[in-house]
Order: structure tokens, then sequence, then C-alpha cells
């Protein structure tokens, strides 16, 4: 029997959360995710429990709810990212002259 390759729409993420249990699980094909799964494990072994990926990929792990963030984000109008930019181009600015000026004072000293 041929091996089955699955398809982009089949390889899906899935967050089971529910309001009894003070677990999540996730089961995912996503390598961002499953990178991010695993490097989480090594910092914290004891809270995570990574399964090995099955013969398409897919992993499953379990951990405590609490150790989870979702953000959600609003798209940024073309007159807030040009702010955003003025603000760091000034932020960086006055970093680089604060530097300049620690850097002149341990010169004459």
């Amino acid at each position: 029997m041929p091996k089955y390759n699955l398809t982009l729409l089949e390889k899906e993420t899935i967050i089971l959360w529910n309001e009894e249990e003070d677990t999540v699980e996730i089961s995912t094909y996503n390598q961002k995710i499953i990178n991010r799964l695993y490097k989480a494990k090594e910092k914290a072994p004891d809270q995570y429990t990574i399964e090995p990926p099955n013969g398409h990929g897919l992993v499953y792990a379990i951990f405590p709810k609490n150790l989870l963030r979702i953000s959600f984000t609003i798209p940024m109008s073309e007159d807030m990212k040009k702010a955003v930019a003025d603000r760091m181009r000034d932020a960086r600015a006055k970093v680089g002259q604060a530097l300049a000026e620690e850097s002149d004072e341990d010169s004459t000293d």
C-alpha cells in the first residue's frame, strides 16, 4: 500500500481547552509550534508531556493551561505604522546619543 501524504488542509493544529481541567492539549503538524513546544519542555521538563511525532509528523502535547498564551492583534493603518517607526527612530537616536556621551565621559577620565 503506498504511503499517503497529508494535504496542507489536513495538517491541522488543534487546541483542546475545556473549563474543567487544568491542562491544555495541543496536536499539531506545524513545525514552528512543535519547535516552541520542545523549547518550552527543555526549560520546564516536568510541566510538558510531548509524544514523539506519529508517521505523518503529528505531535501531541499536554501541559498546564497557565503556560499557554494566545494573543490577538489588530492590523495597523499606514499612519499607525509611520508613528511607530518615528517613535522607534527617535528612541534609537536617544540611545545612540546617550552611548556617545557615555563614551566621551569614559575617554576623558
